[in-house]
């Protein structure tokens, strides 16, 4: 049934029927794209407002029976920034089901809403209407997997983290977080969530690499189930702080769990120049010991010959050369 008194006029061209809705103008909660926030109502004044008073509407907003806009809410925000008095709009008497999809339909099409609003959305159906994921799914014309991870991306962000979820743009920067990136971090615990989320912000990161750090990182949590209740409990003590970031090194976590658990170190071999120490013993006791390795002899009359860890190795050479580097800083003053 149409609310007659929400209509100054209406009439009908063809199949379609329009009308001037009265103020005040209301929004239907079946619109798919949010309104109401400060953020929202700014973004709407700064953008959308200006250019529809330049142009003028291009699309009719599209109310129900009851004279509320369930299509083009955004629109119609902005005509009453603009001070329009008259509300020209479409009139789409029909069930609450087909106006959500018709205004999910819509935006789908413009490609225009994010990934926590249809997830919104989906929700609201499936509650509303009694409908399951697969149902919804097929009702929409979509994937199931897509209604799953748009919902619980809203859920996971936008509600529990107050974080929007737009769609991957070609112009996004690594600083962006967008649902590409919201669906590598579904399957993550909270925590493990917030700080990829943190990193991303921060520092930036594309989908291959959270893709990435997320593989590296679980990998290693996989490692570390490997060993008894209290190595395993000693072990994520040790590299959790390290897992889920940007600069992530596999090597040097793997060089921590075989310190934790007490197994032996992956090591590489390494050559000096012989001049530099005067037996093997004094080769062996000075570097090659304290790098996690051992002098294996002379192969030329020029070089020490042996193993070194990596690790070690590379820690106690950073050393070295920050020494070099301050000593020559302090020669020059």
């Amino acid at each position: 049934m149409i609310d007659e008194k929400r209509f100054s006029k209406r009439w009908t061209v063809g199949t379609k029927e329009f009308g001037y809705l009265k103020k005040p103008w209301t929004i239907s909660t079946n619109n798919v794209r949010s309104s109401a926030s400060k953020i929202d109502k700014a973004d709407i004044k700064t953008n959308l407002a200006p250019n529809i008073k330049s142009i003028g509407l291009q699309q009719l907003p599209v109310v129900d029976g009851k004279g509320e806009v369930f299509i083009g809410g955004r629109r119609t925000v902005a005509c009453e920034i603009n001070g329009k008095e008259n509300l020209l709009v479409e009139v789409r008497d029909i069930p609450d089901i087909d106006q959500m999809t018709a205004s999910w339909g819509e935006n789908y099409v413009k490609r225009d809403m994010r990934a926590d609003q249809e997830g919104r959305l989906f929700e609201r159906m499936g509650k509303k209407f009694g409908l399951s994921e697969r149902e919804l799914a097929k009702k929409l014309g979509v994937g199931k997997d897509a209604i799953n991870r748009k919902i619980r991306a809203y859920n996971e962000f936008f509600v529990s983290r107050n974080e929007t979820v737009p769609h991957n743009s070609t112009n996004d920067s690594a600083k962006a977080f967008n649902f590409g990136k919201a669906i590598e971090l579904l399957p993550l615990h909270s925590k493990q969530k917030d700080r990829m989320l943190k990193e991303i912000k921060t520092k930036g990161m594309t989908v291959p690499q959270v893709r990435e750090i997320i593989k590296h990182s679980n990998a290693m949590i996989s490692v570390a189930d490997t060993f008894d209740e209290p190595k395993k409990t000693a072990i994520l003590t040790k590299i959790e702080p390290n897992l889920f970031r940007k600069e992530l090194k596999p090597e040097k976590i793997i060089y921590d769990i075989n310190e934790v658990a007490g197994a032996s170190h992956k090591v590489s071999p390494h050559k000096i120049p012989k001049e530099q120490f005067t037996t093997q013993k004094e080769a062996d006791d000075e570097y090659f010991i304290p790098r996690g390795g051992r002098c294996l002899g002379d192969t030329t009359e020029q070089y020490w010959y042996g193993t070194v860890n990596r690790q070690k190795h590379r820690k106690l050479e950073k050393v070295r050369k920050e020494a070099e580097k301050n000593e020559r800083s302090n020669a020059q003053r």
